[in-house]
């Protein structure tokens, strides 16, 4: 199983880039964030459409544990 991270982030040539804001999806995640990649899996070459609120974390499930623990992963290591 594989999940989609996406980071949106302020590039600016001087200074800092800013993150403002990542979503991810896919089967280590739950939820809608889970639930929409497996309706794309099933449906290949059709267009499955979800909106996301952009968050400051991503609530993320280890890859050793069945669906049961959580491990926070923030944007600096993504």
């Amino acid at each position: 199983d594989a999940d989609l991270i996406f980071k949106v982030i302020d590039y600016d040539r001087v200074g800092a880039n800013e993150l403002i804001g990542c979503v991810g999806i896919g089967a280590h995640f739950d939820g809608i964030n889970y639930d929409h990649w497996y309706q794309m899996l099933e449906h290949p070459r059709v267009p499955i459409t979800e909106s996301y609120n952009l968050r400051e974390t991503i609530p993320i499930i280890t890859c050793s544990s069945p669906r049961t623990t959580h491990k926070i992963i923030t944007p600096n290591n993504i």
